[in-house]
């Protein structure tokens, strides 16, 4: 299996910004809360973290991405 880091950099920066509760995707992650926000306020550099956390953060990251795709078909009337 080959893992892009890049890429990989790029979707955990996007999980630690979205605007979703830390709790909520910590849990997803299966993370610690405080290792989660300690990634989220800076005082831990995601470049440095660990593939096994990235794979963590990827997880995140698909889940945030069929959350907003749930939302936008919910919008659209096609879930129900």
């Amino acid at each position: 299996m080959v893992f892009d880091r890049e890429k990989m950099l790029a979707h955990a920066n996007e999980v630690l910004m979205s605007g979703l509760k830390g709790t909520e995707l910590a849990k997803i992650m299966n993370m610690n809360v405080n290792q989660f926000y300690d990634y989220r306020n800076g005082s831990k550099k995601i470049e440095k973290a660990r593939l096994e956390t990235l794979i963590k953060f990827e997880k995140a990251y698909v889940y945030m991405l069929d959350k907003q795709k749930r939302t936008i078909d919910r919008k659209k009337g096609v879930l129900q």
